[in-house]
């Protein structure tokens, strides 16, 4: 499976982002809705073939990018200067979606920290038919000891890019490990983050649940509970004090973080697609 267009976009601030707009061929008919697709740390687009085609199989159409020091796009590995960076980039290819699929409704999905990107766009430009997010970076399961967070909070002022490696291993992602080893170009994958992406991480998520109440957009939230990366309890906490009148949780008990590439996958994405479904 191939994008019909793989292409580049120009960031505000000069760097281009590789991004793929699905299907492979254009349709007799518009579709019934486009889906603007953010991936989370140290991955790229291609890794989400498999949800995209099941999306395309429902007659939606996927606009997909790598984010900016991810995949083929531009920037240090890992890093991004300042969160509203990932915001202006988000906004962007949103724009491309909408002009590639005019009058067409548009859903966002994001996976990880592109679900802390896609529900902190939502809030700050809420006009789209629908949110998907499946393991939002809310909350961490595992905190540092408070010396390394004030370390890192030193380090992302005074040295923002420096990146190290974050240690994550397959086995938390997922544990399908042929169905990981299987999954398009690794060789694009990568485990590095920088100080500053460290605490926006750190810090935005707890305002993203603190801003909840004004969040409006209809969302669906899903969460392995099994997930030893992102804490489900942050998941919880947004959708408790989320104000969309339109809101749904759904965890999956066994699954890891990458809840698309774990076991019980073809129950998840068939989740996604059936809310979908339901509101274009």
């Amino acid at each position: 499976m191939n994008p019909a267009i793989e292409a580049s976009f120009e960031t505000a601030d000069g760097l281009d982002l590789h991004l793929g707009i699905f299907p492979e061929r254009e349709a007799a008919r518009p579709p019934r809705g486009v889906v603007v697709l953010t991936h989370g740390h140290g991955e790229h687009f291609r890794r989400y073939l498999h949800v995209i085609q099941a999306m395309n199989a429902a007659d939606f159409a996927v606009v997909a990018y790598d984010l900016r020091g991810h995949g083929e796009s531009d920037g240090p590995r890992g890093h991004c200067p300042r969160f509203e960076s990932y915001l202006d980039d988000l906004r962007g290819v949103r724009r491309i979606a909408e002009n590639r699929f005019p009058h067409r409704p548009v859903f966002l999905f994001g996976h990880s920290l592109g679900g802390m990107i896609t529900l902190a766009g939502a809030l700050a430009d809420p006009g789209v038919r629908g949110v998907l997010v499946n393991a939002p970076a809310l909350r961490m399961a595992y905190l540092p000891p408070a010396w390394k967070i004030l370390l890192a909070r030193v380090f992302s002022r005074l040295l923002p890019g420096l990146a190290q490696k974050t240690g994550l291993a397959d086995s938390a992602l997922s544990s399908d490990g042929p169905f990981l080893a299987a999954l398009p170009q690794p060789e694009l994958r990568h485990t590095l983050m920088s100080a500053r992406l460290g605490m926006e991480m750190l810090t935005r998520g707890a305002r993203l649940i603190a801003d909840a109440g004004a969040f409006r957009c209809p969302v669906l939230i899903t969460h392995g509970e099994a997930d030893p990366v992102i804490d489900p309890a942050g998941s919880r906490a947004f959708y408790q004090a989320c104000g969309a009148v339109e809101k749904t949780l759904r965890t999956f008990p066994g699954l890891r973080h990458e809840t698309q590439n774990d076991a019980g996958r073809d129950e998840v994405i068939a989740t996604w697609v059936r809310w979908l479904e339901a509101r274009a």
